[in-house]
């Protein structure tokens, strides 16, 4: 069952502890349905799974591991977490992401009040998966410009009514 949902725009981040919600939140579900919002996340097939069981559906999911592939030449995953991802993307002090949680701090989600080494850790993957997904969208941006600007003629070429040629 889904324990937290971890929310985050900008520097702003939302750890709703939904295991000890006393009753459904209508506005949290309205939200997760409204398609002007993307919702990110990494492997999100198990996080869709989990929040159906608490009655919650989300409707615009985007998956990272479907925008990008960790450059990795040594050790080739089938499958990256998003320590990987940060890792390359933001900062190699992220690689280390998952090792500041034990074992014993996995299975304590359920647990009211949830310790704040738990918060923290869901504070910083809330945002670890927002920055990731904002540079990804950025580096897309960037690239599809930079096609279009190398598609168009020169300015030169355009004046002269030539293409571009070699003289």
């Amino acid at each position: 069952m889904a324990a937290v949902v971890q929310l985050c725009v900008c520097i702003y981040v939302l750890v709703y502890h939904i295991r000890v919600a006393d009753e459904h939140c209508g506005l949290l579900a309205a939200f997760l349905l409204d398609e002007e919002y993307t919702f990110v996340g990494v492997d999100i097939n198990n996080d869709q799974k989990k929040l159906k069981r608490v009655g919650l559906v989300v409707r615009n999911f985007v998956d990272i591991q479907n925008m990008w592939r960790v450059p990795d030449l040594v050790t080739i995953k089938p499958k990256y977490g998003l320590a990987d991802y940060v890792g390359s993307i933001i900062h190699h002090s992220y690689n280390e992401m998952k090792d500041v949680i034990t074992e014993y701090d996995h299975h304590i989600w359920a647990e009211a009040p949830l310790p704040l080494k738990n918060i923290y850790y869901a504070s910083r993957d809330a945002y670890a998966t927002y920055d990731v997904y904002k540079c990804l969208v950025n580096f897309q941006k960037g690239f599809q410009s930079q096609c279009q600007h190398l598609a168009k003629p020169s300015r030169r070429s355009r004046k002269s009514g030539r293409k571009n040629e070699s003289t």
